[in-house]
């Protein structure tokens, strides 16, 4: 929780706060940003530092409360506390002597200009300052401002104070005596920034302008704030948010920046009412938060659930899993698939052979002894085999529900070779939730001490194994997670109905009774660097921020409303329970029709995501290549399927169509053809002349992949080497990088892969940090 150590009522709009938050203090610098969360429900707001103190341990914003974010902050008193408050974020300005800099601050951009003002006069700048505001009245920080400037101007409109006018005006006439000005500081609305804008480009000025866009996250995961900066797509709350002013496409911004005005104008409607609605009745709170709800299931043919047949024989079929029905399902956030009950899985045991060689433990990423664990369900031992299995995986009610186990231990299986494999995913599924519901204690292992410590970034399935590895060997661990909750992708990425949050809660809840402590809203590369992981006594870091940055088409159209990443269309359903708007306040805007463009599980997960939102009629998905070489899990694309998603194949987008309010209106595609293979060993898909046509939609979501954020690398000394994508290069054994110290692995190492993946790589990780720690001696 972060205290709100001092509040002051500036003016009638106004208001300042100063915020206990050490971990900010320790790198914050002019021009960057924090975002704050207020409660449960609450959305992640950013707003600009306005000052900070290090040796008070605390941060300084002003803020208008004009949202209902904003205006719940503002009730709070000194003393009380917010949620969450991650940062800084943002780059921080380039702050060098250029000579005469005009520093121009409108409205509430008067705060963040403030201590860049400071700065440039530091740096030895002749610094003239432009603010400007409504009235006299409502003008913040004049003394302050005027104290850090060699010159001060003011502009009012109702000429209280200074100009009567706008601030331009008095950066013109400043350009009209003559003064020699070599660097423009633009900060404030964005109507104001366009206007600097015009003047600078008229008069060859250079000229920052300090973007205020929307944000999800603020760490470079979403794409939400993305601006067209100089006809480049740019990402301000990692790239920004100082950008050049002059190639700023500001027309496009500002129609982004008014996507969500409708849900916020009645979120704000009801907050002033008091009234607090469910989003639709079909989507309530209970219904979408806790699965289990129905045994509305396929039922189990007679005969297909039963291991042997009526000669003794084993059956050549998987015990089928119970599901909910498609047009049931399809409106509901619930989990699909039901698991086995204590008969089914025993029955499924059976055909496991117990093979004296197990080519299936060789399929497994973490070496899970399967016959082990298999034999002991089919004995009903299952707490015994709940301990079998945690003795090799941390995360086993996770991985039954979604590893791809047909490309890794039941590809492998021998049963398979002639007959459905062993069900070892949906076995491993049924110890796992055996042992939640009925085992109420977590058995510890016996955990001896050795006084070293470790700092793990990153709460993924990678982080989240390698912490606990560590844990069991004695090791004092501390995760350091971005977000204001753990999992990583497990939370934003996969949706509720694939796995339910409160079941990944569980699976971290274990990690943590090993003496795990993860600290929130740590941002490594801003909030905290590698250097300062050491100097607070960690003898050793394990990188696993996965690799979140998102990957866009590069189309035209792409920017605009509507258009949204998967990982901003999945983090604001998924983490911030936006299917839920208004009682959780972080906003979605979808529309009837909704596009898909991709081939795997993230598109799988976003198509089926859409169908079950409220008021949605048609879902499509749009690949490239045929249906048999998509990526993502046979499983998915049946479940896609048959709740009503549409499959296009052998399409491609081109172009996204926007109306004059600059809404998706459709999207432009062009049929393809299958050429010769290609590096992936699939037939290049290669367009087709004259075949494009345009599929009608309100909304577009591009599910394509992902890259590296390159916010980590600013974490590390510059000898950290990445490769060509801007992955962190690492031993495959040890997962040791150039930096001796520091180890890494996940999708940071080797891209987008799957949670079991990156589980291998954390237990991989864990040994390479024990033998390094230990030779340190």
């Amino acid at each position: 929780m972060y205290q709100i150590l001092k509040k002051v009522q500036l003016n009638e709009n106004n208001i300042e706060m100063e915020i206990a938050a050490p971990y900010v203090t320790r790198n914050a610098q002019a021009g960057q940003f924090i975002m704050f969360r207020l409660n449960d429900k609450g959305e992640r707001i950013p707003l600009t530092i306005y000052d900070w103190s290090k040796e008070r341990g605390s941060i300084s914003i002003i803020f208008q409360p004009v949202g209902k974010s904003t205006r719940e902050l503002a009730q709070l008193k000194t003393g009380e506390a917010l949620n969450d408050f991650v940062g800084p974020l943002g780059k921080p300005t380039t702050i060098k002597k250029y000579g005469t800099v005009v520093m121009i601050g409108g409205g509430l951009g008067i705060a963040p200009l403030y201590p860049q003002a400071r700065a440039f006069k530091e740096a030895g700048n002749r610094v003239i300052s432009i603010i400007g505001a409504r009235t006299d009245a409502l003008l913040i920080l004049k003394d302050k401002m005027a104290a850090v400037s060699d010159e001060i101007h003011y502009a009012t409109n109702d000429g209280s104070i200074g100009v009567k006018g706008i601030v331009t005006d008095v950066l013109k006439d400043l350009i009209a005596k003559g003064v020699k000005i070599d660097h423009v500081v633009g900060i404030g609305p964005l109507v104001m920034m366009h206007a600097i804008q015009k003047v600078t480009k008229e008069n060859n000025l250079d000229y920052t302008a300090s973007l205020n866009t929307i944000m999800v996250d603020g760490t470079g995961m979403c794409g939400a704030c993305r601006a067209s900066v100089g006809g480049k797509t740019v990402f301000p709350c990692v790239e920004g948010p100082d950008v050049s002013g002059n190639l700023v496409d500001f027309d496009e911004l500002l129609l982004r920046n008014k996507r969500f005005e409708k849900e916020e104008k009645d979120a704000m409607d009801r907050y002033e009412h008091k009234e607090v609605k469910a989003a639709a009745a079909a989507h309530t709170a209970d219904s979408c938060i806790h699965g289990y709800v129905h045994e509305l299931s396929k039922k189990i043919a007679a005969g297909e659930a039963h291991a042997e047949n009526g000669d003794g024989t084993r059956s050549g079929k998987k015990v089928p899993m119970r599901e909910q029905e498609a047009d049931v399902r399809n409106k509901n956030f619930d989990e699909v698939s039901l698991g086995y009950n204590e008969e089914e899985a025993v029955t499924e045991a059976k055909r496991c052979l117990n093979c004296r060689k197990p080519a299936c433990v060789a399929g497994c990423p973490v070496g899970i002894n399967i016959p082990e664990f298999i034999k002991l369900i089919e004995k009903k031992e299952f707490a015994a085999a709940a301990d079998s299995l945690k003795n090799y995986n941390s995360l086993p009610a996770v991985c039954g529900r979604v590893c791809p186990q047909e490309t890794q231990c039941e590809e492998k299986c021998i049963v398979g070779k002639k007959n459905e494999p062993v069900a070892i995913g949906r076995l491993e599924r049924f110890v796992a939730d055996w042992e939640r519901e009925n085992i109420k204690e977590h058995k510890i292992p016996q955990i001896t001490p050795n006084g070293k410590r470790i700092a793990v970034i990153g709460s993924g399935p990678a982080g989240l194994t390698c912490a606990g590895e560590l844990a069991k060997m004695g090791y004092g661990v501390t995760i350091f997670e971005a977000f204001h909750v753990a999992g990583g992708v497990l939370v934003y990425g996969i949706p509720e109905f694939r796995l339910p949050k409160a079941i990944v809660q569980k699976e971290i809840d274990y990690i943590q009774s090993l003496g795990v402590k993860i600290e929130f809203n740590i941002l490594a590369g801003r909030t905290l660097k590698f250097d300062d992981f050491t100097k607070d006594g960690f003898s050793a870091i394990f990188v696993a921020t996965g690799a979140g940055a998102p990957q866009f088409m590069n189309i035209p159209g792409e920017n605009a409303n509507g258009v949204y990443s998967s990982n901003e269309f999945l983090t604001r359903i998924n983490l911030m329970r936006s299917y839920m708007f208004p009682k959780f306040d972080t906003p979605i805007f979808t529309g009837k029709k909704i596009a898909v463009v991709g081939g795997g599980n993230t598109a799988m997960d976003s198509a089926r995501t859409a169908k079950r939102l409220p008021g949605t009629e048609k879902v499509y998905i749009i690949y490239r290549r045929s249906f048999e070489e998509m990526p993502a899990r046979l499983e998915e694309r049946y479940h896609a399927q048959e709740e009503g998603v549409e499959f296009v194949m052998l399409t491609n987008p081109v172009e996204v169509i926007k109306n004059e309010r600059g809404y998706v209106s459709g999207v432009k595609c062009i049929k393809m053809e299958l050429g010769e293979s290609d590096a992936s060993g699939r037939r290049k898909p290669v367009p087709m002349p004259g075949s494009e046509y345009v599929i009608e939609c309100d909304t577009f979501v591009v599910a394509i992949g992902t890259s590296a954020n390159p916010i980590i690398r600013e974490a590390s000394p510059p000898d950290i080497h990445v490769n060509k994508w801007g992955n962190i290069i690492a031993d495959p054994e040890t997962c040791q990088t150039s930096i001796s110290y520091v180890f890494a692995g996940g999708d940071i190492v080797i891209g987008s892969a799957t949670v079991i993946e990156a589980m291998g790589a954390g237990k991989r990780a864990a040994r390479g940090i024990d033998e390094f720690v230990k030779a340190q001696k």
